[in-house]
């Protein structure tokens, strides 16, 4: 037997028993990992609102034979601007399964973990607009994963691309030639939407989510960041379809 404490996010819930709950959790040491909270779902239970979704908290957890039992948790955040706005709280949802879905046990967590309390934190705020805060996030979390769109070439003959009709695809810029022979999803770029997009891939994310853009500049962010991100990865996204 051993025990633990450690700071992190509560990425999922689920119902055991008349009254327990089993939750996953992103820990900033210990990254991912699931525990079971005995009692939890009690009316009066002292764990209920520090093991909910979207609860950052300081856990103190037991670990035996390769299980964990959450016995001790303190609130540190709670979001509640974020719960009270319908799209900001699916948002929200959409990075907890993001990063549930992403992530495996034993991967390292204090970068993914920082994102997504600086995520949830703008969503919150309510400032910049919920549809430019998701798609920074997915862009830089799926950097931080290894998923980089290719910026500086055409992905796909790896020749310098300069001027009007570049493509963005799921590896990348596109130039007006290979497009023609792609089987993927593509998406026109002008130069404000390509110089967007690499400042978002090149700037400190904790900046971004202080920043604003205009209402096409934020769509378009949006509808690029979602491609990439499907072309990418297979998961089914619950939060995105409630949208």
């Amino acid at each position: 037997m051993a025990i633990f404490q450690d700071k992190g996010i509560v990425l999922r819930e689920q119902t055991t028993g008349d009254s327990d709950k089993r939750v996953t959790l992103l820990l900033k040491e210990h990254g991912k990992l699931t525990a079971s909270v005995r009692g939890a779902r009690k009316p009066k239970s002292k764990l209920a609102s520090a093991t909910q979704p979207f609860a950052y908290s300081e856990f103190i957890i037991l670990e035996g034979n390769g299980f964990y039992s959450l016995t001790q948790a303190t609130v540190l955040e709670s979001f509640h601007g974020l719960r009270a706005r319908f799209e900001a709280y699916c948002r929200g949802m959409y990075f907890l399964e993001l990063a549930d879905g992403m992530l495996l046990r034993g991967m390292p967590s204090a970068a993914p973990l920082r994102l997504l309390l600086r995520g949830l934190q703008a969503l919150a705020r309510g400032k910049p607009d919920e549809t430019l805060v998701a798609a920074i996030f997915t862009y830089k979390f799926l950097q931080l994963e290894g998923y980089s769109p290719c910026m500086d070439f055409c992905a796909f003959c790896g020749e310098e691309v300069i001027g009007p009709r570049l493509y963005f695809t799921a590896d990348g810029l596109c130039c007006r030639d290979c497009v023609k022979t792609l089987h993927g999803r593509s998406i026109p770029l002008d130069d404000q939407i390509l110089q967007a997009i690499c400042t978002v891939l090149t700037t400190d994310a904790e900046e971004l989510f202080r920043m604003d853009a205009p209402d096409a500049l934020r769509l378009a962010l949006d509808k690029t960041a979602a491609l990439f991100r499907e072309e990418n990865l297979d998961l089914r996204l619950k939060s995105l379809e409630l949208l």
